[in-house]
């Protein structure tokens, strides 16, 4: 599965990423996205755990965004997922979102 990382956020000498798996079936044409926010509670998790589901929808024609975040607690996970999702919105073009058509979604 092809997944395209997006560096979206630097903190120090760490950096956030998002993971893009484009739309197989519309190539060049805005897709619907969704953007993943794994599980973990804050304090665990991986970007990884929606790698099925990217793929899947992949095959019905969305593009997914799996975010990278810091499991440092609620604070700091949040201002990732503001973040991730404003990068998202602003990387549209470039990643083949369609920015009227992204939905966020999680575990």
């Amino acid at each position: 599965m092809f997944v395209r990382e997006i560096p979206y956020k630097s903190l120090g000498e760490r950096s956030l990423a998002l993971h893009v798996r484009p739309a197989s079936t519309r190539p060049g044409d805005p897709a619907p996205t969704a953007v993943f926010y794994h599980g973990g509670g804050w304090f665990g998790g991986s970007w990884r755990q929606f790698l099925p589901q990217a793929e899947r929808l992949s095959e019905l024609g969305m593009a997914s965004v799996l975010v990278e975040y810091r499991l440092d607690g609620p604070v700091d996970a949040t201002d990732d997922a503001v973040d991730a999702m404003n990068a998202v919105v602003e990387l549209a073009g470039d990643i083949g979102a369609d920015p009227r058509r992204i939905v966020a979604i999680g575990g």
